[in-house]
């Protein structure tokens, strides 16, 4: 079977992707999309809270009226997809083999391919929790789908341990169905998630939120009966003496999210130990020609709207790939971090006849800052700044590289982004 496009994951990036693709000019019936769960939508689908698609749709929905929105759109355009349907094997031939009630076993060749599959969250064992191993403890994200999609609570009493967004959505959903939350255990002296959420999940719901404080053991047999919660320090360390023991039957936890990468490890994509997701340029290509990523595959977002962005780009460079295949890049500038700097999306700019004019590098700051200053070095000299003013790990910074930035640029083999506290500052660039 042969399709010029074929984008694994129909979640918002693999949707946005597929329509973008029809909005630069590729043919709906060039297009497949495989979905491994019953229906369109990924994740958007379990969630059932506001928020979504403020910039794609000018106006604020729910995450199942924004996968909703997006299937029928599909669906109008007649682009084909396969649901209930597991990639096994992606290779550098651009050879997929899927499993499908449709296709049964079958090898899928592609011109291009697009890894949109998302993330998974990390397990349990992340954590090193002692204690038995009984029902009754959840990650976040499992406990949003068995209530939201399944109707299904996963206890009466519970203790949350994270502050993520989605932990503290969960704990306020859990709250709304009926149960209780005893309280919020965040590691960390401050909040994950945004101070937005701290104010509309937790507090005006009552439910405490414990910081410097973590789970320390699990007690239960065939059930969880209760928890051991404990005080730690700077280094994230229980404090002896600090125990307390609260009694629930059921826990949950958020300990982050990580790209789901999983089949394409022996593709020979390059994947970066940071993001977790793969080495991509400007147009969101790997370093294997004609499979590009977006989405969380790429890095974990703190919002849909980046995701939306990331999609449509990759929808315009699989167009331009397919026009021209054999097109090799003039030269490529490799971006490196200083050490403030978490990571940056892409990690390298190729260059074509087009330039690199209007691309967006996207980076993440590794803690809290009042007063940050970003710049962008070349051969140690400052070619671009910006105050940058308040910032934290939890939200995406962006430096938009203009015809000035890009003429700077021209001819570096490296470009170094690098950010500093300074005492005064706003939100400004200077390009100049």
């Amino acid at each position: 079977m042969n399709k010029r496009i074929v984008i694994i994951g129909s979640g918002p990036a693999g949707l946005i992707c597929a329509l973008s693709c029809c909005q630069n000019g590729i043919e709906p019936s060039d297009i497949l999309i495989i979905e491994r769960d019953s229906e369109l939508g990924g994740t958007l689908n379990q969630c059932i809270h506001s928020g979504f698609g403020k910039n794609y749709l000018e106006e604020v929905v729910t995450g199942t009226e924004l996968a909703s929105m997006l299937s029928d759109a599909i669906r109008q355009l007649e682009i084909e997809y396969i649901t209930d349907s597991t990639v096994l094997f992606v290779d550098k031939q651009k050879r997929i083999r899927v499993v499908s009630p449709k296709y049964g076993y079958c090898t899928i060749k592609a011109e291009a391919i697009v890894l949109a599959m998302g993330c998974r969250e990390k397990t349990k064992g992340a954590l090193q929790i002692g204690g038995t191993r009984p029902a009754g403890v959840f990650s976040a994200g499992a406990v949003q789908r068995i209530v939201n999609l399944k109707g299904y609570m996963p206890g009466k009493k519970t203790v949350v341990l994270g502050s993520g967004d989605l932990a503290m959505i969960v704990a306020r959903r859990l709250v709304l169905e009926g149960g209780s939350v005893a309280c919020v255990c965040e590691p960390k002296e401050y909040a994950e998630g945004s101070e937005e959420h701290v104010a509309e999940c937790l507090e005006n719901f009552e439910i405490p939120l414990y910081y410097s404080t973590t789970v320390t053991k699990i007690f239960g047999k065939e059930r969880i009966e209760a928890v051991e919660i404990a005080k730690v320090d700077k280094r994230g360390k229980a404090i002896k003496g600090t125990e307390q023991k609260i009694k629930c039957d059921s826990f949950v936890y958020q300990c982050g999210l990580v790209p789901e990468n999983e089949i394409i490890k022996e593709t020979g994509i390059r994947l970066d130990t940071r993001t977790r997701g793969a080495y991509v340029n400007q147009y969101f290509e790997t370093n294997v020609k004609g499979i590009f990523t977006c989405g969380n595959a790429v890095r974990i977002h703190d919002l849909v709207d980046f995701i939306v962005e990331e999609a449509q780009i990759v929808g315009e460079s699989v167009k331009k790939y397919l026009d021209n295949k054999t097109a090799k890049p003039i030269s490529t500038v490799r971006i490196k971090n200083s050490d403030k700097i978490l990571y940056s999306v892409p990690q390298h700019l190729d260059e074509y006849d087009e330039g690199i004019e209007d691309c967006v590098i996207y980076f993440r700051v590794n803690g809290k800052y009042d007063n940050l200053l970003i710049t962008l070095k070349k051969d140690g000299e400052e070619i671009y700044s910006r105050e940058k003013g308040k910032m934290s790990w939890l939200e995406t910074g962006k430096i938009l590289v203009t015809k000035e930035l890009s003429e700077k640029i021209k001819g570096a083999k490296e470009i170094i982004i690098c950010a500093q506290e300074k005492k005064n500052g706003n939100d400004t660039d200077n390009n100049s």
